[in-house]
């Protein structure tokens, strides 16, 4: 979980100020929390992780459910109304920009929604490949 944090900082230019790497680093707790054993210790972190992504998304206009698959060195580029779904996959160092969206495109599975791999930079509505 840390060298994908250190990327995602490296990502963020090295600033730690940036909404996104806020949004980022509570959504790598939450992917980290599913691994946590026994259960009795995941349920407080579930909580917590269920407050700390209620306040980011307040106070960045972000969401990013854990349920989402995310890789290293992702960058939202631009606060407020950006809303991925928890359907959602992201490759390595993939950049979601103002207007950018992810939808179904003609016959695309329900499987093949919301993939996009690495190095995608684009701030128009995308497809699903």
């Amino acid at each position: 979980m840390f060298d994908t944090i250190r990327s995602d900082m490296r990502a963020q230019e090295g600033t730690w100020r940036s909404p996104s790497f806020w949004v980022l680093l509570v959504y790598r707790f939450g992917r980290w929390r599913y691994g946590v054993r026994p259960a009795l210790v995941r349920k407080p972190l579930s909580l917590l992780y269920k407050i700390l992504s209620r306040v980011v998304q307040i106070l960045s206009g972000m969401e990013l459910p854990c349920e989402a698959v995310v890789g290293k060195g992702f960058v939202i580029d631009h606060s407020f109304g950006i809303v991925i779904s928890g359907d959602a996959r992201f490759g390595d160092f993939c950049r979601v920009r103002r207007g950018g969206g992810l939808a179904p495109c003609g016959s695309a599975r329900l499987t093949e929604y919301g993939r996009l791999r690495g190095y995608w930079r684009r701030g128009q509505a995308a497809g699903s490949h």
